[in-house]
């Protein structure tokens, strides 16, 4: 009986750890080639982004943006 309880008990709390956001952008998005292209019409190379090694983190993705937040040739 307490492994009945115990299975059920694990099969009902499983899905929710499985929709845990990911701290990788994920792949195949929009997201790589408008950063790719930001990081060239900035005319700066990131120290953030590593486009060879795939998948990128969001918190790199992030400190590049707020570096070319405030530039105005991006527009």
């Amino acid at each position: 009986m307490i492994r009945i309880i115990s299975l059920l008990l694990i099969l009902f709390f499983l899905p929710d750890k499985s929709k845990c956001q990911s701290t990788f952008i994920p792949l195949n998005t929009p997201s790589y080639p408008i950063l790719e292209r930001l990081e060239i019409r900035s005319g700066k190379i990131s120290d953030q982004l590593h486009f060879s090694a795939s998948p990128l983190l969001r918190q790199n993705a992030v400190a590049f943006l707020d570096s070319i937040q405030g530039d105005s040739v991006l527009l």
